[in-house]
């Protein structure tokens, strides 16, 4: 069986930052593993010599450019909830 598989490959100045970053989503990944209601991207490598993080590509819109469509009261009351 085949999946379609992309994924988005960050590269920091900083190990550092890679680290960090890499770290904290493996730690949500963990967390919210169970939960459906959230989606966040999988980590799927890290490379501290060259500061590479290669994380799991969501399908839809970005955030960012889709907050001017939004109900943000709704949109909060949901995440609270």
């Amino acid at each position: 069986m085949e999946r379609p598989f992309g994924y988005i490959v960050k590269q920091f100045r900083k190990s550092k930052a890679a680290k960090t970053l890499y770290q904290n989503l493996v730690a949500l990944d963990r967390h919210l593993a169970r939960s459906t209601a959230v989606r966040l991207p999988r980590p799927i490598a890290f490379d501290e010599e060259t500061g590479l993080v290669v994380m799991e590509e969501l399908p839809g819109r970005d955030l960012k450019h889709s907050l001017p469509e939004m109900d943000l009261l709704e949109a909060m009351r949901g995440a609270g909830d």
